[in-house]
């Protein structure tokens, strides 16, 4: 991660590692970061019961992808600067060991870089992206537009258990979860925005818009552009696509955003 304040911020206040941890595809024993501390500010304040908040994420940007996959390929690449964002951590991919911190335990990402990619070259299509729909989907993106200065977050920084969700399934549109996302967005968020200034703003799937909705009003930040999510993607059959297709709604969306702002398109190399 290039800027400073949004290592601060993601790797000391949201989990603190004392700062960025090595970019890796997974890290060994030896080289794993020590997680020491981690946000509780929803814990402190109760607005949820103990153990419901489990992974965490922290945000990357291209620098990251570049570190791991070698130079974007394009010979232009748009450095205007672009924000991926998702609603939360979701569903449970090898987040990490538990970490105990100040009474609570969560995983936060101390198993592989939490948007750790499983390819290891820039992907050119769907067949490079292996079983994981979101890193080597977000690298697919970043080297097809020529998007060299990108950042991805998502709005809420802690996922929910999964016993939870089992045992509540509309726990997500409790008035719980509501003050969970309020506090996330105004904790971490909007600070994200403020540092990164973002000229572009892709949210993958309409919750994630509508947290970016909720925190944008009055504040000088650019109207979101909803995307396709990756999981939807990864589940074309269920709405009777390809995933290619899916792919390609995406890439057509984009590719109007970047033209209407007066982007130049990527000449690869």
């Amino acid at each position: 991660m290039k800027d400073p304040q949004l290592v601060a911020l993601n790797f000391r206040r949201l989990v603190d590692y004392g700062g960025q941890p090595p970019v890796e595809f997974r890290y060994t024993d030896a080289s794993r970061p020590k997680c020491v501390g981690y946000c509780t500010i929803c814990e402190d304040r109760k607005l949820v019961a103990p153990e419901v908040l489990d992974l965490m994420s922290h945000g990357c940007d291209s620098s990251d992808f570049g570190t791991l996959l070698g130079p974007l390929p394009t010979q232009t690449p748009i450095m205007a600067p672009v924000l991926f964002l998702l609603e939360d951590p979701g569903g449970d991919y090898d987040n990490g060991r538990k970490v105990s911190f100040r009474g609570h335990s969560k995983r936060p990402p101390n198993n592989h870089y939490f948007w750790t990619l499983s390819n290891k070259k820039w992907p050119r299509g769907v067949s490079d992206f292996g079983p994981n729909f979101y890193g080597p989907y977000f690298a697919y993106l970043m080297a097809t537009h020529g998007l060299g200065n990108v950042y991805i977050t998502n709005a809420i920084k802690c996922g929910v258990r999964q016993t939870v969700r089992k045992d509540q399934p509309g726990f997500k549109r409790s008035s719980a979860y509501r003050a969970v996302a309020r506090t996330c967005l105004q904790s971490f968020l909007l600070k994200e925005l403020e540092i990164f200034q973002p000229r572009l703003v892709f949210c993958f799937g309409q919750a994630a818009h509508n947290h970016y909705l909720e925190i944008t009003p009055g504040k000088p930040f650019p109207t979101g552009v909803v995307l396709l999510h990756p999981n939807y993607i990864a589940l074309a059959q269920r709405v009777h696509k390809t995933r290619e297709e899916l792919v390609r709604e995406n890439d057509k969306t984009i590719s109007a955003a970047l033209a209407k702002s007066g982007f130049k398109p990527k000449q690869s190399t």
